[in-house]
């Protein structure tokens, strides 16, 4: 087993050695969305989601001629609104009350693709596919309160130890590129579809179906070695 391991070890430093690679930067924001549970009908409040945002830094190894494994690491904001209101009528005027609570989730993600290409010696598009995993290493809430006016409430630290939010994340992820050739790597931008396979908040009582799903536009910069 030892032989074995070593040989494996041996041949994967081969295949990277000789192996076409780059390493590149990304930044990208993102248009979030959330779906819940349709049985809960309206004992949810209005839930939407927020806009968010992506930087990492990503490898692109080259498996076929067409063919590439794309690992990444990525810093990701991720959240979603939670909306309650209601009209007061006042001596005929209708005042409105409402409070709406943002959940902001930060998160350290690493997105395992696929990506085949198609191109010449000035740029390339691309198509993306595969798996992402997420942790989630920090949040707040941020409540607001509005009555004719909307203010700020004082933001509350989110605990994960209490188990109401999942810290590990997992989606699919499918995307279009394209790339434009320089003299030492390439420009690329990206556009992409994420949906979630967990949920992201556990009510323990009942369901919630929480689950965020995401298109984003990036732009980014790879080095070719």
């Amino acid at each position: 087993m030892k032989k074995l391991g070593l040989l494996s070890g041996l041949l994967l430093m081969s295949f990277l050695t000789q192996a076409q690679y780059s390493i590149g930067v990304r930044a990208g924001v993102s248009n979030n969305s959330v779906t819940i549970n349709d049985n809960l009908g309206g004992f949810v409040p209005d839930i939407k989601g927020l806009t968010g945002f992506t930087v990492g830094v990503f490898s692109e190894i080259a498996l076929t001629k067409n063919l590439s494994f794309r690992p990444e690491l990525n810093y990701a904001r991720r959240g979603f609104s939670m909306n309650e209101g209601f009209d007061v009528d006042v001596f005929g005027m209708n005042i409105p009350l409402g409070a709406r609570v943002n959940t902001n989730l930060n998160y350290i993600e690493t997105p395992l693709l696929l990506q085949y290409g198609i191109g010449n010696d000035k740029g390339s598009v691309y198509g993306i596919a595969g798996l992402g995993l997420g942790y989630a290493v920090s949040g707040h809430l941020q409540p607001r309160a509005q009555a004719f006016i909307e203010w700020n409430l004082p933001r509350v630290n989110i605990d994960f130890s209490d188990d109401m939010y999942n810290r590990f994340t997992s989606s699919g992820i499918v995307g279009l590129g394209g790339s434009y050739k320089t003299s030492t790597g390439k420009v690329v931008g990206e556009l992409r579809y994420e949906h979630g396979f967990n949920e992201l908040v556990d009510l323990s009582v009942v369901n919630s179906g929480i689950r965020n799903q995401s298109f984003s536009a990036s732009v980014g910069y790879a080095y070719n070695f």
